[in-house]
């Protein structure tokens, strides 16, 4: 996280299978950036689409617990919260800032993640 910033935009973030841990850091990211819970849930979401063709439409309940068992645990150690029936109204960019801030990240660095993240770029 600290280094995303010193290199050029677009960033590529991925794992083995491109979900899960790639899954877990893309919404600590669009966290930051203000996401909403729904918002996260989507996209994480779609990594498993992406690669097992498992989306809402389809497989509902499978998702369902995707989000329960994998996701949701994730986001409440993020944001730190005992009840996942918080997640939708946690303020996530200020949680996971939180987060990072007391994991080793300065907020000189925090700043310049979040401005490397959501700075336009000319077209």
């Amino acid at each position: 996280m600290k280094e995303l910033p010193s290199r050029p935009a677009p960033y590529l973030v991925h794992c083995l299978e491109g979900k899960d841990r790639t899954g877990y850091v893309c919404a600590l990211l669009e966290g930051l950036c203000g996401a909403s819970y729904e918002e996260i849930v989507a996209d994480y979401l779609a990594t498993y689409n992406n690669y097992y063709r498992v989306n809402q439409v389809n497989n509902p309940a499978f998702c369902a617990t995707l989000v329960s068992l994998r996701l949701n645990p994730c986001l409440m150690f993020y944001a730190g919260v005992s009840d996942e029936a918080q997640l939708p109204d946690v303020d996530y960019a200020k949680a996971f800032s939180s987060y990072l801030l007391s994991h080793g990240m300065s907020q000189q660095q925090l700043d310049a993640l979040i401005q490397a993240l959501t700075a336009t770029k000319p077209q």
